[in-house]
């Protein structure tokens, strides 16, 4: 007994002295600095050796950081980067900038190198990757790009892959594919498929022009010596980007659309490397904002982020099934990145969540930055069941009532483990988090603590009155602290820890105060030792410099309480997932407990790396153990699985049976939980589905089956508050750094603002407190400026995903615009503001105009008095280097006339080139000005400018007078030349005018089309139709009646001649219409215009969507009113329409045509929409009840597949109604394009023509455009470069039909150019010759080239006689080669001279005088046998030269005999012959009888162009011969009276002189 006492009281004896001991306990600190900062700090797993990489060298401890050495193997190399081996932690490879490379497989100790060589020409241009195997340490691959010797990145660059079989100790070997990714299907511990050599990889193959024609998947056991494909569509379609592998899942991810970078992607997954599927998750997304986040064995997560490239993002959390393909929504609205799963508690994660709440008050400059200026509320939640439940986070102590809304908000719950990964800690559920308490996270690192929890993150204690970094050692037993946010932001000494699990916490100081950048301990923290990297300041009192070096620490507490090793009795079992009640939680069918350290005692785990066990429970199998199988998914009301009509439809199609058995659920794969006396029957029942219905089809052009079914068109309804006042698109843009998505933006009447960033899929309500007023979309993709009714407004360069507050110099002015924006920088635009006003109008007013040129953060004043100013340098086709031109319209408020004003310095001064103006406006690379004439009372005249500097005259027709009092509204100037509506009739109701063209540098205007309708406030019907040069549709006004009757015009040659539209025979029942067989005037299609759309955006046409056209209108004499109206579409360019259905619809363009969309103008549910170019239309039910049709929308370029109706239903209009129409899904391959195989790709090449030519030559060539082929309607066109494929295949010769009136001219009833009675043709001598450079110019022939046309040769109407200008005779001379210089006449003369008279005496001597001399030729009889000449022939030199002779002879004497013969001939027989052929008198001129003209080939005064052809066959008609009836023909009209004899200007030609080539 007393034994037992003595040794009771010697326990308590040492427990005393163990808990004194710890009292006094201080951590081994060792520290050391470094004039350079360490790149990465790494330990080896299971291992005290640290890697450190610094100033590109390597430098190694094998003792917890205590001392350091350089790698003596790498000290003569520059380290690039290195990669550590996750599955055997013995290894790590180093990567140099030299061919030699290094690696270890001691953890350090030693270290061996191996070699990487590019080929032969060729050089490594990229980083180096290392990826190693689970099954196999000595497997490895290598990859890189190698591209030829100094050349950038381009299409010849190859991606290498090497690997090896031995652990790098012989030389690596190329793997033999040319593969674009390569991924080991080893590269998790959880993978069981496959053998240790299992690679699958990816190869592009790529076209001449670096496109990818397909994208394949292989698979390879013996490292490519032998392979498999695996078949899949989907990868075909489009392209591989990435190979993936996680847990025991497959990951194939594929970019729908391969040429585009900004695509939506999918991805295919397997279980076992054989057979891929594809997730169905329905989600627009892009590669780089999908994020795969710590997943487990039975299911993937993904964060997909709403906002991409912003500071301040969302996104939402999907998990998938077992199997990886369905997935579910688990949280939205996550702030980006701030989800993380809890190491080591399956199903437990933390994730910070985002709430919106409208900006009222101040903010700091930290919120405008960070919150973009409304308030961003950040609240913290939990999950632990894998998100299916959410829970905030509650704090232990009573101040922070959960049930008052207060919780505890995380900053970040990571730390740094020991391989650079940021964990939540490798702990029996022990976590730390810098965070804080309230209704949400608070703003600024001063508020924030630190707090830990010991229930895996469910309730937490504040232990730290500072934000802290952390570590964890031995299993959380040990836990250090360091502060980074010091008081006054400076460098702090204070080390915290805990050894009580963050009960208590004790100090030490550092002998070099530190901002810590790293905390690290071992891999599986089971260590008590740790190092800290920070910057220590070498000057501290000096905050505005970097005059930093690095504190090296490392800390030891291996020596707290005396070392001592944890007995049982130390230890507790915890479960992880427990309820309120503490009762334990099942996931995946198993409970998980650990065995944990007691908080209180007073001793060490020291299992050194050792990881944590988990213990698990089995539960008894319930419901949530399963999950609905492939074939089902749960329905909308949960719970029930039912089937999915299009996987099984994807089923029967693969399987090809007539019917199919599927199970409606399945066992989660990985799901632990005990089946006890139950079966799966009791859980999993089977169903019966007949094939039959669910292949069935609908068939398209050619009867060829339409892609997809209605299951794949997915309609979403949003609702919206108030009625919908405007809406824009703010479209996506290759070279945008932040905005990639399809957003819109709407407002509503209630001055509320939504925002959709996936193309109207779901909407978010702008969070501003002000009331919206308008909105302003830039010139440049993802500029917006919200404006509101006070001097705040909003500003954002991502479409609206993020905005920034900012304060403008006063509110906006109603019915003025408020901003001009920059066409190509987006810090600067200009902001109209109204400084005083002295009456009640605005015209009383007085309006400034402030620039900023920092995107709003700050205004300076520009201008006082202005109407509207304009940046227009990036407008003109001549831009001043550096300098931004400023237009600006400044009123005088005395004479109330409006001044232009220009400036190219912000108008610190400037010029006023004009000062009585109506206006001014910009088109293609040309400014306008109207001015009000000084000379010419009350007439309007233009002035155009390239430059900004130089006005020039805009010459109307002498004709055509234009007042003051009249409006002209400048068109466009796409086909280098401006088009210009000038009113004529300004009454009421009945207005129209004249549309005229100028030539190609606008100064000279000739009249077009006539009468062409405009509206009251001056908008016009005219369209040019998008992607084919030179369509224009434009309606005219008819007759003289009450009503204005309007009848539809088109022309295919830029306004060159203009016809009817050619109607379709039948309507769309089939029918005849009642004007049939009538003449064109009488009886032609006629289309609504542009005065008449409800939106300006809904052309015709679409720029994407070559020669597709859509309209509203009606058929007959003239167009009928919109109720009896029907909708028509033209595929070829407008030249033949057929009518799609009766009625008013609207309509879309989607995928570049590929897909149609049509809605119903009034009241409907339902929407017609095709797939194969309008052949096909199918209906599709979006809405549950009818809704009236406010708009239907998508994207202005006409490239997305999906749609936007707006509407509102008649029992309330308050509420506006988006249904989104996603038709992403319907095609399940995106349409191949091959450019070296066009034959064999899914496009064919289309070219536009006139409809009154046999050939397709239009202004002068034959253009083909890349369309998607007919029968080909299975696929979609998405980013496909066909512009690449857009070709001229030949200039045509010039044509009448390349040529239009000239100035002065006009177009009379026989379609030839005639001149204006009284008028004069353009003084072209002077209009030409003053220009510099010019030295030739052609009298007027009432003709002029079309701007357009790129013709060659051929008949040059406009240019037939060729002059040179006064004082340019040398230089014309010189051009056409009639300069006559010593060297000319040295070559025509001279050299010719000499070579004749060397020939001549070569053949007189050897030919002639050695053969007797020409005495011997003259005894010569031509009628002798050559037999009696025998010349000297002694080579074949001789032979040649007697033959010249012989022929010489023959000559002579056959030419001396026709001359006689001649001369025997009778004059006068001579004479008529010739008057015969030439048709004119001898030795006179006489005028050419132009043939008739045929009314078909006219074109702006056109005849025939084989006119040549005509007159002789009409040679027949009578000859005028005498002087007396030239002189007759003179004094009366010409032979052919209807043609104006300007066109033939041949009576200025000598007889000499040869006739102008037509």
């Amino acid at each position: 007994m007393k034994a037992l006492s003595i040794k009771k009281w010697s326990v308590l004896l040492l427990s005393y002295l163990a808990v004194t001991a710890n009292s006094e306990f201080h951590p081994t600190i060792h520290a050391s600095k470094e004039s350079k900062v360490s790149h990465s700090i790494k330990y080896f797993d299971d291992s005290s050796n640290i890697l450190i990489l610094r100033n590109q060298k390597l430098y190694i401890s094998y003792n917890d950081g205590e001392s350091y050495t350089p790698v003596k193997e790498t000290k003569d190399e520059v380290v690039a980067v290195t990669f550590f081996d996750d599955f055997f932690p013995n290894r790590a490879v180093a990567i140099t900038h030299s061919s030699t490379q290094y690696y270890t497989a001691d953890k350090g100790k030693t270290w061996k190198s191996f070699e990487l060589t590019a080929g032969s020409g060729y050089e490594i241009s990229s980083k180096i990757f290392v990826q190693f195997n689970s099954k196999n340490k000595d497997y490895a691959l290598v990859d890189y790009y190698e591209c030829p010797k100094k050349e950038t990145f381009n299409d010849y660059c190859k991606h290498v892959y090497l690997y090896t079989e031995d652990g790098f100790k012989s030389k690596l070997k190329k793997l033999p594919v040319e593969a674009n990714i390569c991924k080991f299907v080893s590269s998790s511990k959880e993978i069981q498929v496959g053998t240790d050599k299992t690679i699958l990889c990816s190869e592009n193959k790529l076209n001449s022009f670096g496109h990818i024609v397909e994208s394949s998947l292989f698979k390879s056991d013996d490292f490519f010596k032998t392979s498999n494909k695996i078949h899949t569509h989907y990868a075909r379609s489009g392209a591989i980007i990435a190979i993936r592998v996680d847990q025991n899942f497959i990951l194939v991810v594929v970019q729908n659309d391969k040429f585009s970078k900004f695509s939506k992607v999918s991805f295919l997954v397997s279980k076992d490397a054989e057979k891929f599927y594809i997730a169905d998750l329905k989600v627009d997304f892009s590669y780089g904002i999908m994020n795969f986040l710590d997943s487990s064995p039975s299911s993937l997560f993904l964060s997909i982020s709403e906002f991409s490239g912003s500071s301040f993002s969302t996104a939402s959390v999907y998990s998938s099934d077992s199997q990886g393909l369905r997935y579910t929504k688990i949280l939205d609205q996550v702030q980006n990145g701030a989800v993380k799963r809890v190491q080591t508690i399956d199903g437990a994660w933390l994730a910070n969540v985002i709430s919106l709440s409208e900006s009222t008050g101040e903010e700091s400059l930290l919120d405008i930055i960070v919150d973009g200026g409304s308030k961003r509320l950040i609240q913290s939640k939990f999950s632990f069941n894998d998100g299916l439940d959410w829970e905030i986070l509650k704090v232990n102590n009573g101040d922070c009532d959960v049930s008052k809304g207060c919780s505890l908000h995380i900053l970040t719950p990571n730390e740094r483990d020991g391989e650079g990964k940021f964990v939540t800690g490798p702990t029996p559920g022990i976590l730390l988090a810098v965070g804080s308490e309230g209704k949400a996270l608070a703003k600024g690192l001063d508020n924030m603590k630190t707090y830990i929890s010991r229930d895996g993150g469910a309730s937490w204690d504040k232990v730290i009155d500072e934000p802290c970094q952390f570590a964890f050692g031995d299993q959380g037993n040990v836990i250090i602290a360091i502060s980074y946010q010091a008081e006054n932001q400076k460098t702090t000494d204070k080390l915290y820890y805990s050894l009580d699990q963050g009960k208590t916490w004790q100090t030490e100081s550092l002998e070099y105060p530190v901002y810590p950048i790293t905390l690290t301990t071992t891999t599986d923290g089971t260590s008590a030792k740790f190092v800290l990297s920070g910057l220590y300041d070498r000057t501290p009192d000096n905050q505005h410099d970097y005059d930093f070096e690095e504190a090296l620490y490392s800390f030891d507490f291996s020596k707290a309480f005396n070392g001592k090793t944890c007995g049982d009795n130390d230890f507790e079992e915890i479960y992880a997932r427990v309820t309120e009640d503490n009762q334990p939680i099942c996931v995946y069918g198993h409970r998980e407990k650990f065995r944990r350290r007691k908080q209180d005692a007073k001793c060490f785990v020291n299992k050194l790396f050792e990881d944590i066990k988990v213990y698990d429970d089995p539960c008894a199998c319930t419901d949530r153990d399963f999950e609905c199988a492939r074939g089902f998914t749960l329905s909308d009301k949960g719970g029930a699985c039912v089937p999915d009509t299009r996987i099984i439809r994807h089923i029967c199609h693969a399987e090809g049976t007539k019917e199919i058995t599927l199970p409606d659920k399945v066992l989660i794969d990985g799901d632990k939980c005990d089946m006890g006396n139950k079966k799966i029957k009791d859980f999993v029942t089977t169903t019966k589905f007949k094939c039959s219905e669910y292949l069935g089809h609908h068939e398209g052009d050619k009867g060829s089956p339409l892609p997809g079914s209605q299951d794949d068109i997915v309609s979403t309804l949003v609702e919206l508050e108030g009625k919908l006042s405007s809406y824009s698109y703010m479209e996506i843009s290759e070279n945008s750094t932040y905005y990639k998505g399809e957003n819109v933006i709407v407002r509503t009447t209630d001055n509320r603002a939504y925002i959709s960033n996936n193309g109207g899929i779901s909407f978010s309500k702008v969070p501003v407190a002000e009331k919206i007023y308008a909105f302003y979309v830039g010139y440049i993709p993802g500029q917006l400026v919200l404006i509101t009714d006070t001097d705040i407004i909003y500003v954002s360069d991502d479409g609206g995903s993020t905005f920034r507050k900012t304060r403008v110099p006063s509110p906006p002015v109603e019915h003025i615009r408020a901003i001009s924006f920059h066409k190509t920088d987006d810090k600067q635009f200009i902001w109209y503001s109204e400084s005083k006003c002295e009456g009640s109008f605005l015209a009383d007013c007085k309006y400034l105009a402030h620039i900023t040129k920092n995107g709003g953060e700050s205004f300076d004043e520009l201008k006082d008095n202005v109407v509207q100013c304009d940046f227009v340098s990036p407008f003109l086709e001549k831009q001043e280097e550096g300098k931004d031109l400023i237009f600006c319209s400044t009123l005088d408020k005395e004479t109330g006339k409006l001044a232009l004003e220009t400036s190219n310095n912000y108008f610190r001064d400037s010029t006023k080139p004009f000062d009585n103006i109506v206006g001014y406006a910009a088109t293609g690379t040309f400014i306008v000005v109207a001015t009000v004439s000084t000379t010419k009372k009350s007439s309007l005249q233009a002035k155009v400018t390239v430059d900004g500097y130089i006005f020039a005259d805009a010459d109307f027709p002498s004709d055509f007078h234009v007042d003051s009092e009249q409006a002209y509204t400048v068109l466009d100037s796409q086909s280098r030349a401006i088009f210009m509506h000038v009113t004529t009739n300004s009454e009421e109701g009945h207005e129209f005018g004249s549309i005229l063209k100028s030539n190609s540098n606008g100064t000279s205007y000739v009249l077009s089309l006539e009468k062409v309708n405009r509206n009251r406030v001056g908008y016009v019907d005219y369209d040019r139709i998008e992607g084919i040069e030179g369509v224009i549709i434009a309606n005219v006004v008819s007759g003289g009646t009450s009503e204005k009757n309007l009848k539809t015009m088109i022309t295919h040659n830029d306004g060159g001649e203009w016809s009817y539209l050619t109607p379709p025979p039948v309507n769309s029942l089939g029918k005849k219409y009642p004007c049939n067989g009538q003449p064109l005037e009488r009886c032609s299609l006629h289309l609504h215009g542009f005065t008449e759309r409800p939106d300006y955006r809904d052309t015709y046409s679409s720029a994407s969507a070559t020669g597709l056209l859509i309209g509203v209108g009606s058929v007959g004499a003239t167009l009928d009113s919109y109720d009896k109206s029907s909708t028509f579409l033209s595929n070829d360019g407008g030249i033949t329409w057929k009518e799609i259905k009766h009625g008013v619809f609207m309509w879309e363009y989607g995928d570049r045509g590929t897909v149609l969309v049509l809605v119903d103008a009034n009241e409907t549910d339902t929407l017609l929409y095709s797939l194969d170019d309008g052949e096909t239309w199918l209906e599709f039910k979006f809405a549950k009840d009818p809704i009236k049709i406010d708009d239907l929308a998508t994207v202005p370029s006409d490239t997305s597949r999906k749609f936007i109706i707006f509407g509102h239903s008649n029992k309330d209009s308050s509420v506006t109604l988006s249904y989104s129409i996603d038709f992403s899904n319907i095609h399940k391959r995106q349409c191949q394009l091959d450019l070296d195989h066009p034959d064999l790709d899914d496009f064919e090449y289309w070219s536009p023509s006139h409809p009154n030519l046999p050939d397709n030559c239009l202004f002068g060539h034959e253009s083909k455009f890349l369309r998607r082929a007919v029968g080909h309607s299975d696929c979609f066109i998405g980013g496909a470069p066909l512009s690449e494929g857009f070709k001229v295949t030949r200039n045509c010769s010039c044509t009448r039909r390349d040529f239009e009136c000239d100035y002065n001219f006009y177009r009379d009833t026989d379609n030839t150019c005639k001149l204006v009675e009284g008028l004069s043709p353009s003084d072209r001598k002077n209009e030409i010759c003053k220009k510099e450079g010019a030295f030739e110019y052609n009298e007027p022939t009432g003709y002029r080239k079309i701007p357009l046309s790129t013709c060659v040769g051929g008949k040059q109407f406009d240019s037939w006689d060729v002059k040179p200008c006064p004082g340019k005779e040398s230089e014309f001379n010189k051009h056409y080669g009639k300069e006559v210089t010593g060297g000319k006449l040295f070559l025509v003369l001279f050299v010719p001279l000499f070579v004749f008279l060397f020939a001549t005496w070569f053949v007189y001597d050897r030919g002639i005088r050695r053969n007797g001399g020409f005495k011997r030729f003259g005894q010569i009889r031509l009628d002798l046998d050559d037999d009696d000449f025998h010349p000297i022939e002694n080579n074949q030199v001789d032979v040649v030269v007697n033959k010249i002779v012989r022929g010489g002879i023959l000559v002579a004497a056959g030419t001396f005999a026709t001359f006689k013969t001649v001369r025997a001939i009778d004059r006068m027989l001579l004479d008529k012959a010739t008057s015969f052929i030439f048709r004119r008198t001898p030795g006179r001129r006489n005028y050419v009888q132009v043939p008739d003209i045929d009314e078909e080939d006219e074109l702006f005064g056109d005849f025939r162009d084989d006119f040549e052809d005509e007159i002789d066959e009409e040679i027949n008609q009578d000859i005028v011969t005498s002087n007396e009836e030239i002189a007759g023909l003179e004094a009366n009209e010409p032979a052919a009276a209807d043609v104006d004899e300007r066109l033939f200007n041949i009576d200025e030609l000598s007889d000499d002189e040869p006739a102008p080539q037509q």
